[in-house]
């Protein structure tokens, strides 16, 4: 993490914690089950996530990884199984869910003629935030994401790294515990992905537990501090990333092993290197796997 954006996290408005994160879970998911029709999307999918940790979902497109998340957001009811956020279920509670989550989706839209102050201003009083805690949330947040002097510049002018990036300013508007990336490094130049990886290990340090998908395998890897493999909706292997990958030459490696496909360098496989194929931010429930 950079001095700057280091500095700039340490000031914010976000909650953070002194020293190491608060012991605990903050979420915690048991036998996901979500079935579309025939088709099994989510297979009992179990796994867990703790304060501070940066968990690192992989998985080929039809893999159930939005699905996934979006249970997990408390917008897809689950068919089996449950999921908790900061004790909230997903199922019972979701409207609580939503208060202690920040959900960027793969596909997002922008109000193109607002400005970003604007934009977030707008975030802000849906989660009807006091009015100077807004202001001064949209302020810290613009200047984590280095867009403090875009405040006044519409949408429709910011690049596609840009809006990315204000995206992740509107999950964090009401200062969540728990952020739910979808691919938000879909589409990104290499400059715009270091940034972001920087952002999500910022936010780490600051106590956030996050999770983050990606079929960006090295880049994926060099962010999280663990790491869960998605696969027809199975959870074949999650766990603490070193420990994961040890014995491996990296998630690459690993993810083939244990996924088995028959055409890994195909259109649907993952990529696993930073500067091509960054991903296609499918929405995997029209898909027939999803």
């Amino acid at each position: 993490m950079s001095a700057s954006l280091g500095t700039v996290a340490a000031q914010s408005g976000l909650t953070q914690v002194d020293g190491e994160p608060a012991p605990g879970v903050a979420l915690r998911a048991e036998g996901l089950v979500k079935r579309f029709g025939a088709a099994v999307a989510l297979a009992g999918v179990s796994f867990e996530v703790a304060p501070g940790e940066v968990f690192g979902l992989a998985g080929a497109n039809g893999a159930g990884k939005t699905t996934l998340l979006k249970v997990l957001a408390g917008l897809c009811r689950p068919d089996e199984g449950w999921a908790e956020v900061a004790g909230a279920d997903v199922a019972t509670e979701p409207v609580r869910v939503r208060q202690l989550v920040g959900y960027m989706p793969d596909r997002f839209g922008v109000y193109e003629s607002m400005t970003a102050g604007e934009y977030l201003s707008f975030y802000a009083s849906c989660y009807r935030l006091p009015r100077q805690h807004a202001e001064r949330a949209v302020t810290d947040l613009l200047a984590l994401m280095g867009l403090a002097a875009k405040r006044d510049e519409q949408l429709n002018a910011l690049s596609q790294g840009m809006k990315q990036r204000l995206c992740l300013a509107r999950a964090l508007v009401h200062d969540p515990e728990v952020l739910l990336l979808d691919e938000p490094a879909a589409g990104l130049d290499p400059r715009a992905r270091a940034e972001l990886r920087e952002l999500v290990a910022a936010l780490g340090e600051m106590g956030k537990a996050v999770v983050i998908s990606s079929q960006i395998l090295a880049e994926l890897a060099e962010v999280s501090t663990s790491i869960g493999i998605l696969h027809e909706g199975v959870m074949v292997a999650s766990g603490n990333a070193e420990q994961l990958l040890a014995g491996s030459e990296g998630l690459e490696e690993l993810f083939l092993s244990l996924t088995e496909r028959e055409d890994p360098e195909g259109p649907a496989g993952p990529t696993t290197g930073g500067l091509a194929g960054e991903g296609t931010g499918e929405d995997e429930e029209g898909a027939a796997t999803k």
